[in-house]
């Protein structure tokens, strides 16, 4: 069990880290009025924007690629369900007519 506690370790601290700029960032421009932001805070602000954009594409691939990978895993484990369910397409005007 420690594996388990150490993996959920790293992805609580992966997410906290990957989203901390963004979420910084988004506080400043909501909490911050507009007569006060200094030359100082906008080039903060520029910087965590940029930063928070690039692990913002890092998260995007690396979840596309987790999202592959257990896609995979996930299609060989249940491929033996879908081996018997009828995936033909049928004829939208084939049906059983009521008479009258």
């Amino acid at each position: 069990m420690p594996c388990v506690h150490l993996v959920a370790v790293v992805i609580v601290a992966a997410f906290f880290v990957c989203w901390a700029p963004f979420h910084t960032q988004r506080l400043m421009t909501a909490s911050i009025p507009d007569g006060y932001w200094t030359k100082t805070l906008l080039e903060i602000q520029s910087v965590l924007f940029f930063i928070s954009g690039v692990v913002y594409c890092q998260i995007v691939f690396c979840n596309s690629d987790v999202v592959v990978e257990s896609g995979d895993r996930y299609e060989s484990e249940s491929g033996h369900y879908f081996q018997n369910l009828d995936l033909e397409p049928h004829d939208s005007n084939s049906y059983d007519s009521v008479s009258d």
